[in-house]
């Protein structure tokens, strides 16, 4: 909790250098993630609270891509077509990171499996 605080912190000192944009969008990054992982790694250990962690890490590709498409979209194409827009993308990089997770992921898993073997 104290680093999510420090990290808080830390943005609002920099919000006159970021502006209001970055720096609200930004502070919420670090009190979300630290509370998640306290409370995983409270409730069921350290494990679970990586997996919360690079779950999040993976999540924010497709975060960083709704929101993206939307600033192009939503002044252009108008709400509607740019929240449509903006959620084919979010939906698009998630499907992406879940392909690329899955074949990394098997890749490792034999490489790992391959050498305890030899």
């Amino acid at each position: 909790m104290a680093t999510g605080t420090i990290a808080v912190v830390a943005l609002t000192r920099a919000a006159p250098l970021l502006g209001p944009r970055y720096s609200g969008v930004l502070a919420a990054f670090p009190v979300v993630t630290s509370v998640l992982a306290v409370f995983a790694q409270r409730a069921q250990g350290s494990h679970q609270a990586n997996a919360v962690l690079r779950g999040l890490l993976l999540g924010m590709f497709s975060f960083v891509a709704f929101y993206a498409v939307l600033e192009i979209s939503v002044e252009r194409a108008g709400i509607a077509v740019g929240f449509a827009a903006a959620s084919a993308a979010a939906l698009a990089v998630q499907a992406l990171t879940a392909v690329l997770r899955r074949a990394l992921g098997a890749r490792v898993r034999c490489s790992s499996r391959h050498e305890r073997e030899e």
